[in-house]
């Protein structure tokens, strides 16, 4: 799985989300600017290239993808 979601990431050149192997996380990047819009949009692209590739997640109140 760790390679679908790496895929994912690099398809979508995601800027504001990285990947986290070990805790199964996609975490938004502390270092990033406060632009909502930007964030909501990279979010729903993430969710969208895991659901077509049947991966389950959660997201968190802090806005981080928990993968199952």
């Amino acid at each position: 799985m760790n390679n679908k979601i790496e895929e994912i990431l690099k398809e979508l050149n995601c800027i504001v989300y990285k990947y986290d192997k070990d805790n199964n996380l996609i975490f938004m990047d502390g270092n990033f600017s406060n632009n909502e819009h930007f964030i909501y949009k990279e979010l729903i692209y993430i969710t969208q290239g895991l659901r077509n590739k049947n991966i389950k997640y959660e997201i968190d109140i802090d806005s981080n993808i928990v993968l199952s």
